[in-house]
């Protein structure tokens, strides 16, 4: 990775410069910095100030490497299996905008934004985790911090993989034009050892907005019995979570991140499990289930919708403003 960035710096590999502005955002760690969440937050923003956005996703895990369109500006159009599980969600987040925006998956991200942008014109390219990725220039380099995992987890996150849980080394951080840190759930201060690269450090945080259903129902689980599953990277906090409430925890269920889920998952999950238990997961997971129309049906399936909430977040939206909005 340090002879590959050198290799950029100096010239000798070239980025492609595309003809509308690009906004990166990515990690230099191996998951769970909340990447999707703040896409969606910040495609929101360019929604309500009348820009139309697009994401461009990589679609980790999903069988196909073709360019696939998710969302082509009204409808979803894809599959979980052609598109992969996060840029699913995000259109499924998104969509009930009712707002006119653009989502498509290619493993070539240079090519996917000449599709992009001869198919659907939009007024700014989103690239979801994309901070390893040179061969598109970018207007402004967002990287994400968890906060947690970086006090837990020290050492592994100060050297790389394999030994360590960084893509690069963490001094690359230097080549970003804003750092969130990503408290989640719990309330940290400014990292010391963000401090030193003398970027914008933003403070993130979740709060539980509620627990909905298929059609977007919200329920109260005070009081009920709860399962709790989830297969993302890093899922303490969203089991944590669950201890503010008054309900009882019957059981918690971790599976690996990406996880394609099968029959003989909710089989498990749901063997001697009475039908007033609560089946509760994450956004991103909950795509991977709607497939199981028994499991459904039968149980009360919920999934956990969460808000975020920016400190500083006019600042934050300056910066966005006098990059993308104030040339508009």
């Amino acid at each position: 990775m340090y002879f590959r960035n050198l290799l950029y710096n100096i010239g000798i590999f070239k980025s492609h410069k595309i003809s509308k502005p690009v906004i990166s955002i990515g990690n230099i760690s191996t998951g769970g910095t909340g990447k999707s969440p703040f896409t969606i937050f910040l495609t929101n923003y360019f929604i309500e100030n009348n820009l139309k956005p697009a994401i461009i996703s990589r679609g980790y895990k999903r069988e196909s490497n073709n360019i696939e369109t998710v969302f082509d500006g009204s409808v979803i159009t894809s599959t979980l299996e052609k598109c992969g599980d996060e840029p699913l969600m995000m259109a499924n987040s998104l969509s009930l905008l009712n707002k006119e925006f653009f989502i498509v998956t290619g493993s070539d991200r240079v090519k996917t934004s000449d599709f992009v942008i001869n198919k659907f014109n939009p007024d700014v390219i989103i690239l979801d985790d994309a901070y390893q990725h040179r061969k598109i220039k970018r207007d402004l380099d967002i990287v994400l911090i968890d906060a947690e995992d970086m006090n837990k987890n020290n050492f592994s996150n100060s050297i790389v993989l394999p030994a360590g849980n960084l893509r690069e080394n963490f001094g690359n951080l230097a080549g970003a034009d804003i750092i969130i840190q990503n408290n989640k759930f719990n309330n940290f201060k400014t990292l010391d050892k963000l401090k030193k690269f003398g970027k914008d450090v933003f403070i993130l945080s979740y709060r539980v907005k509620g627990f909905f259903d298929l059609y977007n129902k919200e329920f109260d689980i005070t009081g009920k019995n709860i399962c709790a599953f989830a297969g993302i990277a890093k899922p303490d906090s969203f089991f944590t979570e669950f201890k503010k409430y008054n309900c009882h925890l019957v059981d918690l269920i971790s599976f690996k991140d990406h996880h394609s889920y099968s029959l003989e998952d909710i089989s498990k999950m749901t063997l001697n499990t009475s039908k007033e238990t609560f089946f509760i997961t994450t956004e991103k997971d909950f795509v991977k289930i709607h497939n199981f129309k028994d499991f459904l049906k039968y149980f009360n399936v919920l999934f956990m919708k969460i808000e975020l909430i920016l400190e500083e977040s006019d600042k934050f939206f300056t910066i966005i403003k006098e990059k993308f909005l104030e040339n508009k």
